[in-house]
């Protein structure tokens, strides 16, 4: 065992190597076929070590068993493969006092996770070792994958089509952007883009985009939990068109995320519906000084207290294309911060309700 982790690393290494410059958008697939072509050397190095371990047991065990094959069936085998990370040369593997099949190694010190589902990678592993016409030395250690070639064919009218399994070239098509959060030592957090600003593709910028826009808001989708301090929060497109767009987290003392507000909207993301917006609330990030009780918001009502603006619900839903700044009508007070949030406004349908016919 200590043999086959001495060469994962040169595994990885090749891996690796071999997929910089394939790989231009990188899809989930990718991780899977990664991880498959990673466990083909160790499943042949286990195979080539056990088959010959088992050579005395030959009367008792069928013809018809191969060890690569169990080892590619079972996902209870495979899954430990996890333990093998726990041991080298330069440490002692921990004593195992028992395996829970389905469960994974039983230490007797601590309770064990539950391994890591890898059905959907040992059934492209599967496909990917008995692969045919495997043309080459890579191919042939590693397995036939679609993130080592380009994943593309030409159609009849010399149009690229993305046909493969797994396809990681230049995008066929840019979504609208993501938005993620990580950090803060919490979990669960989730957000949608809220574009404004909404105008025609320039010509030059993309061939896959009709419409581009800037981030004026974030739908918070959910607040997740634990979060001890605020969590980054990074806005980003497929295409690696759009830039400049900044958001900030809020959290309460739950840890939960209560709100994202926009520093900076930027320019260039790609839109994939254009709906109405307009102000549905907002965030108070500094109070300021020196406000007086009848000063005012457009749109909202103000809770001013010595000074200090603490509140501000809004009082109607403003309608607007760009992330606007809030101003507070004020001869005394400065400092206020006050970030709007943006949203899509919501639709109100409307029906016939009864039709009258008047005839003389």
């Amino acid at each position: 065992m200590n043999k086959i982790i001495d060469g994962l690393f040169d595994t990885a290494v090749d891996l690796l190597s071999n997929m910089v410059g394939q790989i231009q958008n990188f899809a989930s697939c990718a991780a899977e076929q990664f991880c498959g072509a990673f466990i083909n050397p160790i499943i042949d190095a286990i195979a080539d070590g056990v088959t010959a371990l088992l050579g005395p047991l030959d009367k008792i065990i069928s013809p018809a068993f191969k060890i690569v094959d169990f080892l590619l069936g079972a996902v209870d085998a495979i899954s430990a493969i996890g333990g093998l990370f726990q041991c080298n040369e330069k440490k002692n593997c921990p004593t195992v006092k028992g395996y829970f099949v389905g469960g994974g190694f039983c230490t007797g010190e601590e309770e064990d996770e539950e391994p890591t589902n890898v059905d959907k990678i040992l059934a492209k592993l599967s496909i990917a070792k008995g692969a045919q016409n495997l043309s080459n030395d890579f191919q042939r250690q590693f397995g036939k994958w679609d993130i080592f070639s380009d994943g593309t064919t030409l159609n009849d009218s010399g149009i690229v089509n993305a046909n493969g399994s797994c396809y990681t070239g230049n995008p066929l098509a840019c979504g609208a952007p993501k938005v993620t959060i990580f950090g803060g030592g919490g979990v669960g957090a989730a957000g949608r883009a809220i574009l404004g600003g909404i105008v025609d593709n320039t010509e030059g910028l993309s061939d896959v985009v009709s419409k581009v826009g800037s981030v004026v808001g974030v739908d918070l989708l959910s607040a997740g939990s634990g979060y001890k301090t605020a969590p980054f929060v990074v806005i980003s497109d497929s295409c690696g068109l759009g830039k400049g767009a900044f958001a900030k987290a809020n959290i309460n003392s739950k840890g939960e995320v209560t709100s994202i507000t926009m520093i900076s909207s930027g320019i260039n993301y790609p839109v994939d519906e254009d709906i109405p917006l307009g102000i549905v609330g907002a965030v108070i990030e500094n109070g300021g000084t020196g406000f007086d009780d009848n000063d005012t918001l457009d749109g909202f009502d103000l809770t001013i207290e010595d000074g200090i603006i603490i509140d501000a619900k809004i009082n109607r839903v403003t309608p607007v294309d760009e992330l606007p700044v809030l101003n507070v009508n004020t001869k005394t007070g400065s400092g206020a911060r006050i970030k709007p949030l943006i949203n899509a406004l919501p639709v109100v349908e409307k029906k016939l309700q009864e039709v009258i016919d008047c005839i003389e």
